[in-house]
């Protein structure tokens, strides 16, 4: 015992006052399941920060928007096909539904129809270059321009609500540990704590969305 002491008492005597006795003792810390914590929060983040009105009229605008890009797209499907009939070599017009192709014929037929389409008519490009000019076309297509940009905002409006919900849950983690002294607090895993030996209180989840009610 003497001797344990005195090695005590020289190695203070080498360290000066650099030790510090209260690190030795036992750590306070708990696991949190931060997604219950997140989950409690959220509401309230979204609540404090809602959707400017542009943004939540687009909510309900998604049926809206496909029923105009399907007609965008038929009416570009009959401008196409109208040009072919009126100015494209005969072999750029598709062959009816119902005639069958050998293999040898319409490897044919797209070879043709790619060199005509190379050189095809002045007046058959000029036609396929005027349908983004058609007034209905032009309108409907400005229409899903300003939803897709809507959209967009919408979503980075979104990530930053719940990044402020992230920041949320995790301040209120911090608070929680402050507020009754532990030293760490980790994010609950799979694994869990395997071995206890104290059997101190480990997750302090319940606690933590207590605390959110007071």
């Amino acid at each position: 015992m003497v001797k344990q002491v005195a090695i005590i008492l020289v190695v203070l005597s080498i360290s000066g006052c650099d030790i510090n006795l209260s690190a030795l003792r036992p750590v306070k810390w708990a696991t949190v399941d931060v997604n219950k914590v997140r989950e409690a929060v959220k509401g309230k983040v979204v609540a404090e920060n809602p959707y400017p009105a542009e943004l939540e009229a687009v909510r309900g605008g998604e049926d809206e928007y496909m029923k105009i890009r399907n007609q965008v797209a038929r009416l570009n499907s009959s401008a196409s096909e109208n040009c072919r009939k009126l100015h494209a070599p005969q072999s750029m017009i598709p062959p009816k539904p119902n005639v069958v192709l050998s293999s040898v014929e319409r490897e044919n037929y797209y070879s043709q129809q790619h060199r005509d389409r190379m050189g095809a008519s002045d007046a058959y490009q000029e036609c396929i270059a005027n349908i983004r000019n058609d007034q209905l076309i032009y309108d409907l297509s400005l229409k899903m321009e300003t939803h897709d940009k809507l959209r967009q905002a919408r979503h980075v409006h979104e990530r930053d609500v719940a990044q402020k919900a992230e920041k949320r849950a995790r301040d209120v983690v911090a608070a929680y540990g402050k507020a009754n002294g532990y030293d760490l607090i980790v994010e609950e895993n799979r694994a869990g704590v395997i071995y206890n030996a104290s059997d101190m209180v480990v997750d302090v989840t319940g606690g933590v969305l207590e605390s959110l009610q007071r």
